[in-house]
This record gives C-alpha cells, structure tokens and sequence, in this order.
C-alpha cells in the first residue's frame, strides 16, 4: 500500500514545550519531557492534515518521537492527545492547561542516557478522534507529557527546528461505510 509523506509543518509554533511552573514556548530549538529539578515538563506537537472521514476504522497509527539529546534518567512518560475534532496547536500556557485530553493514551519509559527513538502505538488515541461525531479531519495536537519521572530524568524531544530528527506520524486507516475503499494514508512530520 502507499505511503504519503513524511510531510513537516511548516511554523515553529506547532510544537512546543509547557512546564509545570507555567514555562511555555512554541519557537525553542529545544523541547523538554521529564522532571527537571522538581519541575515536570511536556512536548506537544500538531500534526496537519489528517484526512480519515468521521468513523474510520484506524488499522494502525505510529508517533515516532527522536529525542536531540540522550535521557538524564529514566523517564516515565504518556501520550494522549486533544479530544477536539480539529485542534490548532496552543498559543499560550492558558490554552494548554484549558485542553480537554482523550481518554485513550499510552505509557512508556526512556531508559537512562538513550538518544534511540521512541514509536508509540498511538492507535487506540486516533481511533477515539475519529469516533467523535463532529470529527471532519485536519489536526491533532498530541502531548508527550511526564508521567511521574523521578527529579533529574528529562529528554529533548527534537522539535521542527531539528528538522531531521521530527516527530513523525503514520495513520493506515479504512474508510468509514459509503466513504469508499482503503486507504494507507498519513504520514505526517512535525518537530
């Protein structure tokens, strides 16, 4: 089946970092995800241009995450994302903290001093999005928050500005009753 992409936003402020002391930044060459000092922190990153129709059944949907830098520690980390039907990237730390999240998200952990890069199986997470009935497709903002890291274990995870190292998003889905045949589709960049 075809592959689209890798497809790369094209502003900085797509993706970002959000702090738990009220740090938020959209244009960093760095991003954080981790406990720094006490302090927990989360990347996020909007993906555009999601085209499954309303009802799709998602066969399979990979967020691969490069981090610039290798892990302080072990990081504990949860990926989720916007529950909207067509989510902008947020613009300030009140947009963030305001966001409802969906109810589907996985769990994982970054073992001390690796730079590998991370695949979630984000499945489950799209396929509640495009179960919404409002759901008309275009953009995702997902998060790759701490999920209790213990203080000092934190990663970069490389945002557009490391155009080489982005983040990435592959969805394969079939398209919902009378929307037509099959389609292998999605794969979108963002850093």
């Amino acid at each position: 089946m075809p592959t689209v992409g890798p497809i790369s936003v094209a502003n900085n402020s797509d993706d970002g970092y959000r702090g738990s002391t009220g740090a938020f930044d959209s244009s960093a060459a760095e991003a954080y995800c981790g406990n720094i000092s006490g302090n927990t922190y989360d990347f996020w990153a909007c993906f555009r241009g999601i085209s499954s129709t309303q009802g799709s059944t998602i066969n399979s949907a990979t967020l691969l995450i490069t981090p610039s830098t290798a892990s302080t520690g072990t990081v504990q980390w949860k990926c989720r994302a916007v529950a909207a039907d067509n989510q902008g990237p947020p613009t300030s730390n009140s947009d963030y903290t305001g966001y409802a999240w969906t109810t589907a998200s996985v769990t994982g952990s970054i073992s001390p001093a690796s730079s590998a890069a991370i695949s979630v199986n984000v499945a489950t997470i799209v396929q509640e999005l495009v179960n919404r009935a409002g759901w008309a497709g275009d953009k995702v903002v997902f998060q790759f928050a701490d999920n209790g890291s213990s203080s000092g274990a934190w990663t970069y995870p490389a945002p557009l500005e490391s155009s080489a190292q982005e983040a990435r998003l592959t969805v394969d889905y079939t398209a919902s009753a009378g929307g037509g045949t099959s389609k292998n589709l999605l794969l979108l960049g963002v850093g």
